[in-house]
Order: structure tokens, then sequence, then C-alpha cells
């Protein structure tokens, strides 16, 4: 049962990568973000998947499923840095409340 809903959470979350567009990264940003929100909200097995992930203790291991999204995170926040659309000053890590950037 864990590993089902584990696969739903994730097949959940790669299709949101669809949003990324890549015409602006700013905005592909907001559009996955926006978009795991509404997510997270209306799919209760979502939310039990994103629970099981969390309670991993390789959670915080490269590769991890969410690792893999924060990875996701991190990049679109790197593409709206180089593009000018965030100022440089700001560090990925310090957008994702992640210490891994």
């Amino acid at each position: 049962m864990a590993d089902t809903l584990k696969n739903h959470g994730l097949a959940r979350v790669e299709g949101l990568s669809t949003l990324a567009r890549d015409d602006d990264p700013l905005s592909d940003l907001g559009r996955f973000v926006v978009g795991l929100a509404q997510c997270l909200h209306d799919d209760v097995r979502l939310r039990a998947a994103f629970r099981l992930l969390t309670d991993e203790a390789e959670a915080q291991l490269p590769g991890h499923p969410l690792g893999q999204v924060v990875e996701q995170v991190i990049g679109m926040v790197e593409r709206a840095r180089r593009d000018g659309r965030i100022a440089a000053g700001h560090a990925p890590g310090d957008m994702t409340g992640c210490c891994c950037a």
C-alpha cells in the first residue's frame, strides 16, 4: 500500500514538470509551485505519499524522490537568476529553504 501511494505521488509530481515550458523561468517556477500546492490540496493520496516520503530516513539523500523535487525547483530558480528574473544575490537554497544548493 505504501509503495502504491508513493508511486502515485511521484507520478503526479512528474506530471507537474510539464508545467515548466522554459519560456520564462520565473513563470515556470510559479506554475510548478502553484500546481504542486493545488495537487496537494486536492489529492489526499498525494498528501499521504508526501508524508510517507518525508518520513523516510533517506529523504535527505540525493536521488530521493523529494530530493528530485527540490532539485527541480532549484534548477528553475537558477534559470530565473541567469535570466535576470531573480537577483543574483539570492542563492537557490535560500529560496527553497534547502541547504543543499
